[in-house]
């Protein structure tokens, strides 16, 4: 919808690390390279 924001999503691949997950979504979505502090992810 124009003129609303919405948060980057997607999925852990199989025998995928959940950090490296969440990097790979973000750089899909937004073409942004992050860094993850450990607590953002839960395993």
């Amino acid at each position: 919808m124009p003129g609303y924001y919405e948060l980057p999503g997607g999925q852990v691949n199989f025998g995928e690390d959940p950090n490296d997950a969440l990097r790979r979504d973000f750089y899909e979505e937004v073409n942004l390279k992050i860094t993850v502090p450990p607590e953002m992810v839960n395993r």
